[in-house]
């Protein structure tokens, strides 16, 4: 996928998320082990700690893990917290999540089944099987009807994060200070994401949120699309969400006027040659 495209699909997946975590939710809630519960517990999962999906080839030649990959000795589950392992930056790291009653009941009846693997479905036969990151990201698409994957989960967050952590740095007066201050941003967001910050910032953070940013206008759009955001149909985005949506969806939409009107500039000087 083409970067211009990727980035543009990251507003399309923010629109939907509000959809996507209602279905969670309805989902979560079925009875027993069914294929849609044990998705969208691991769908969950994978929006509340930004593990990445994992795929069992990956896991293979890497010895890292995702949550579609995980062994039963990499999850702790204790009341109300569960730890997961993760390798970020070439560092072994944990993770400490506070997980929903419904995430942690579906993990524990998920390992009880099977000893190899944290996630498990069972068949319509009431067999169990193995979750892989094709079974999540053909869910995602039965829910929406649309091209939405778990990674998009880690770009969005990473974009939102991105702009949070500048919306918060001091104002700058100098070039050298604006790039003091983006690495510091980017720095944060690796950290998150567990990528290294040139990863992070080429594959996770749309470029409108740093353009916006370099132009002097992030805090400024932040909050008057907040304000606007909010009063709209968006309600069920985090406020932050809801402002950093707007504002993608301002830029983006004056990055396409300003294109047709130079296509349009051009246009007429060759109908005058």
């Amino acid at each position: 996928m083409r970067e211009s495209t990727k980035y543009e699909h990251v507003v399309a997946f923010a629109i939907a998320l509000p959809s996507i975590r209602e279905k969670l939710r309805e989902h979560m809630a079925l009875r027993g082990l069914p294929r849609q519960k044990v998705l969208a517990t691991v769908v969950h999962l994978l929006e509340s700690t930004l593990i990445r999906v994992g795929n069992d080839d990956y896991a293979k030649h890497n010895n890292s893990y995702g949550l579609t990959t995980l062994k039963n000795r990499h999850v702790a589950v204790d009341g109300k917290r569960g730890s997961l392992p993760l390798h970020r930056q070439k560092r072994q790291a944990m993770v400490v999540t506070r997980a929903t009653g419904a995430s942690q009941r579906s993990s524990r009846r998920a390992r009880s089944f099977r000893a190899r693997n944290s996630s498990n479905m069972s068949t319509k036969k009431g067999n169990c099987r193995d979750v892989t990151s094709t079974d999540v990201n053909d869910y995602l698409r039965e829910i929406t009807g649309k091209d939405i994957t778990a990674n998009d989960f880690r770009t969005w967050a990473g974009t939102v994060l991105a702009a949070m952590a500048l919306n918060e740095l001091e104002s700058f007066d100098s070039a050298a200070q604006v790039k003091r201050n983006l690495r510091a941003a980017i720095e944060e967001v690796s950290a998150q994401l567990g990528n290294t910050p040139t990863i992070c910032r080429k594959c996770y953070v749309h470029p409108e949120v740093l353009n916006s940013y370099m132009d002097g206008n992030l805090v400024l759009e932040l909050k008057s699309k907040a304000e606007s955001e909010l009063r709209s149909a968006m309600e069920s985005l985090k406020p932050e969400e809801a402002a950093v949506l707007a504002l993608l969806r301002s830029r983006l939409a004056k990055e396409a006027e300003d294109v047709r009107k130079e296509a349009t500039r051009c246009l007429i000087i060759q109908r005058r040659c």
